[in-house]
């Protein structure tokens, strides 16, 4: 796509957001908007920062975390003005504005913090009802509501529908982490270490630790089995088994979210299970897939998978009855502990999963699948993450061992404790000509340039 084309679908997608942003100040009345960007953390006892990440309401707009200090104005009346901090500043590099056409977005740029604050009073003071979203810490606003639930709630349910400038980031994004994960599996065929293959996906997606939408689990064995492991060992186990891998990649501030899991060569018994596991598995994830359509509940696709996960415990003997007893026994929640996805864009974990309508209505996910993440009907222009696995966790087999024993195949499923677990995660785009699954597309090119 040229230059052109690009600025087209950027101008799009301002207007798209000034209409939604518009229609959510009328609805609940607000005259005035004021988004702040936020400003970095210092950490505990210390004069050091984390790495920032802007206020994604704010991000949304500029598309950028290179903006501390700043804030977005919107008026039911005029274009969004953009209050950009720029300080001049020798000890760390000025940002410079985001590339923002004029027709959509006003900038002024300011080099001092207290010259923003006093802009920020002003307006406030020409305002009736004004909102303010944000870190309230960040300035004396005692006219404006602060971060007021039923506006937010209207925002977050627009941010799952996807502009085609959101698209195309996170097309971009997705070819990013892919080029990172076909060199961490080479790296992991090759016997290295997790901090190895780490560094080796950042510098093959082309990333530093602070793109990253969310840190890399990198996990070689029973590392796989801690769903977010969060650690790098400095030196490959003696016996290689299996590699887990979820890495994404940013691109205009819009995420992908992908994992993968590898085995080492085994021929032993519980090797070959390990392997049929994970070809069971993938089918199944793709079959799934194949089954979207606009109009299904999320939760129904994630209860499918249970069903799924429960014939595949089944044929492989880890559980010594039928698949639909170990469906109504609840056994798969122990090998599936997580939901099967969640919605993805400028967020990992994108909001509004499970809220059903700009109301705010929430519809919670029951007890026994509590930690899914998107209960929604999944529609047009969505794109969501499916990512079904099935792990070797001690503390919930072991739970269900007293409960269960006679149900299960412990002497197999002990041998498989060393191998972790697996997941496999797509993202996937749903839109009136069908699924778009942005990952198998991208690895697909990936696999045919190379």
């Amino acid at each position: 796509m040229n230059y052109n084309e690009d600025t087209q679908l950027h101008s799009s997608h301002l207007a798209i957001l000034t209409d939604r942003w518009h229609s959510a100040m009328v609805r609940h009345q607000f005259d005035m908007i004021i988004i702040d960007a936020g400003e970095p953390t210092v950490h505990l006892f210390d004069d050091q920062t984390g790495i920032f990440r802007a206020n994604p309401h704010l991000a949304q707009w500029l598309n950028t975390d290179h903006c501390e200090g700043s804030a977005l104005v919107l008026t039911e009346s005029d274009r969004p003005q953009l209050l950009f901090l720029s300080e001049n500043d020798y000890w760390l590099k000025a940002p410079e504005p985001p590339p923002l056409p004029e027709k959509y977005i006003k900038i002024s740029i300011y080099q001092e913090k207290n010259d923003i604050a006093i802009e920020i009073k002003k307006l406030l003071e020409s305002s009736i009802r004004p909102a303010y979203i944000g870190n309230p810490s960040n300035g004396n606003f005692p006219k404006a509501q602060i971060n007021p639930q039923e506006l937010i709630t209207s925002l977050e349910y627009y941010r799952a529908y996807k502009t085609d400038f959101e698209i195309k980031a996170m097309k971009k994004a997705t070819a990013s982490s892919v080029q990172g994960h076909l060199m961490a599996k080479k790296c992991f065929e090759s016997g290295l270490s997790e901090i190895d293959i780490h560094l080796a996906y950042l510098k093959a997606s082309r990333q530093s630790e602070a793109d990253l939408p969310y840190p890399n689990i990198i996990a070689l064995n029973e590392h796989a089995s801690i769903l977010h492991y969060q650690r790098y060992d400095s030196e490959p186990p003696p016996n290689l088994r299996s590699f887990l891998i979820d890495a994404g990649a940013r691109n205009q501030h819009y995420a992908a979210d992908i994992t993968r899991t590898y085995m080492a060569p085994n021929k032993q018994e519980e090797g070959q299970v390990f392997k049929a596991l994970l070809e069971k598995l993938d089918n199944a994830q793709q079959k799934l897939i194949g089954t979207l359509r606009s109009g299904q509940k999320y939760i129904d696709l994630h209860e499918t998978m249970h069903q799924e996960i429960a014939t595949i415990i089944s044929e492989t003997r880890l559980v010594l009855c039928d698949p639909q007893e170990c469906f109504d026994l609840g056994l798969t929640r122990s090998f599936l502990p997580h939901g099967l996805g969640h919605l993805l864009g400028i967020q990992t974990h994108d909001v509004g999963g499970h809220q059903i309508d700009l109301n705010g209505t929430q519809e919670i996910p029951p007890d026994y699948y509590e930690t899914l993440r998107l209960t929604r009907t999944i529609e047009e222009e969505q794109i969501f993450t499916i990512e079904p696995g099935i792990y070797f966790i001690p503390t919930l087999l072991n739970t269900l061992k007293a409960k269960h024993s006679k149900k299960l195949n412990w002497k197999l499923i002990s041998a498989l404790f060393p191998f972790g677990g697996m997941r496999i995660e797509d993202n996937i785009l749903l839109h009136k000509d069908g699924i778009d699954n942005l990952t198998r597309n991208a690895f697909a090119l990936a696999t045919d340039a190379s």
